[in-house]
């Protein structure tokens, strides 16, 4: 007998440059009860075009708030690191060897980044790049987040839709990116995920994580 398909999906690396928030909100569209949760970057260095490497500013911020203000009833802010600094052979990823001190700082600051802006923060936490040392997962649930790492999804975005397994009635986890990075990017999966049954019941990744964790 088929079930209810429940979906939550989820996105990395959201930040005022670098929102895709034109699709997101053509996904809406199509889907009235969709929902979705974004883990952001509060500080983003990436990206920016002449302004790469440098922290975003507040004229940044001002639009980019607004709009998660007005629709955060569908929109879900979790917490992707602080800036988002590059992996190279010269530096580590940004949680990948960090100390307890240090990430209880930068998760502090990032969280402060959010709630001084008036942005309801869910206490979710994904590192960067999903790198993270033991000392930095330990700090972030001191910090009261639930940590995901790797692996936690049964969808990548890049693939087909699992419908045998969500018809069965397991929730869905779809795993992707904001911009097109690891074949998963938004604009790249946007027509597999307008093809997603319609009667699809679509769930914020927090509804999801209580629910697990009221079963055990």
């Amino acid at each position: 007998m088929k079930q209810s398909i429940k979906i939550a999906l989820e996105l990395d690396d959201f930040s005022p440059r670098n929102s895709n928030l034109a699709l997101i909100e053509e996904i809406k569209e199509h889907y009235p009860n969709f929902k979705i949760t974004l883990f952001t970057v509060p500080w983003e260095i990436r990206f920016g075009g002449s302004n790469h490497g440098t922290p975003i500013t507040d004229d940044e911020y001002a639009p980019w708030v607004k709009a998660i203000k007005e629709n955060e009833d569908w929109i879900e802010i979790a917490l992707h690191g602080l800036t988002h600094l590059e992996r190279s052979s010269k530096n580590p990823a940004e949680f990948e060897a960090i100390g307890y001190d240090q990430a209880c700082k930068v998760i502090t600051v990032g969280e402060k980044m959010f709630i001084n802006r008036g942005i309801n923060l869910v206490k979710i936490f994904k590192a960067p790049q999903w790198l993270l040392s033991a000392e930095g997962k330990k700090a972030a649930e001191d910090c009261g987040f639930l940590v995901v790492e790797d692996g936690y999804y049964n969808w990548n975005i890049k693939d087909e839709f699992p419908l045998k397994e969500a018809e069965e009635g397991k929730i869905i986890i779809g795993h992707g990116h904001i911009h097109d990075t690891c074949g998963n990017g938004l604009s790249e999966c946007f027509d597999r995920l307008m093809r997603l049954p319609v009667e699809a019941n679509f769930l914020k990744l927090s509804e999801v994580l209580c629910q697990k964790k009221q079963k055990k």
